[in-house]
């Protein structure tokens, strides 16, 4: 590890261990820059300068949160495109000068999603009109929490319905003669690498 001197006899060594001070308490990363010399004790390469590296952060910064709201990913440096084709472009923390980026419109935010039955009067096994290679979003499945249907390689045949009830009303509605065909799969909870199990949040 890399040891350096500071002399407290002068008022640049005076100062300079002031900043050190503070920038410890702030838990703020510093530069240091040697003299290339041992003046002040042998053996201790002197201090030349020190700076402070100050976070990327005022009042109109915007960040990336994980679905929690709670969890800050990083700063954001840009967004590019609109609704789906957007993507987000963020910094990994206050210091970092690596860019990062997420496609934050990975799932598909359903305001109502039938859910069809193989028998009449909503019995029988229950077959999601969802595709199962897409991610989805409702606030009445799965505890609002991102989702997707059936297990990740297996393959789901589609089943015919006979009756389906709506999310948004909770009735019961019989098919009759129209011939609707849904995959027989199971809700699986999706985990988000970046966001978790909720969408990513923006804000200051």
């Amino acid at each position: 590890m890399k040891t350096w001197t500071l002399s407290l006899n002068t008022a640049t060594g005076k100062a300079s261990y002031a900043l050190l001070v503070n920038a410890f308490e702030d838990k703020k990363p510093i530069s240091i820059e040697g003299a290339s010399d041992c003046t002040d004790a042998p053996g201790y390469e002197r201090v030349k300068a020190i700076s402070v590296e100050q976070p990327h952060k005022n009042d109109a910064t915007l960040y990336l949160y994980k679905g929690d709201g709670q969890t800050r990913v990083g700063r954001i440096y840009d967004i590019q495109g609109i609704d789906g084709n957007a993507e987000v472009f963020y910094l990994g923390n206050e210091y970092s000068t690596s860019i990062r980026s997420m496609k934050p419109n990975y799932y598909g935010q359903m305001s109502n999603i039938d859910i069809g039955y193989t028998r009449h009067s909503c019995q029988g096994d229950v077959a999601y009109r969802l595709r199962t290679d897409r991610v989805y979003l409702h606030p009445d499945i799965n505890d609002g929490k991102t989702f997707t249907l059936g297990t990740p390689g297996q393959t789901y045949g589609t089943t015919r319905i006979m009756s389906q009830r709506r999310t948004s009303t909770g009735e019961c509605e019989q098919l009759g003669h129209y011939e609707i065909y849904a995959p027989v799969a199971p809700i699986q909870p999706y985990h988000h690498p970046i966001c978790g199990e909720k969408p990513c949040q923006i804000k200051p």
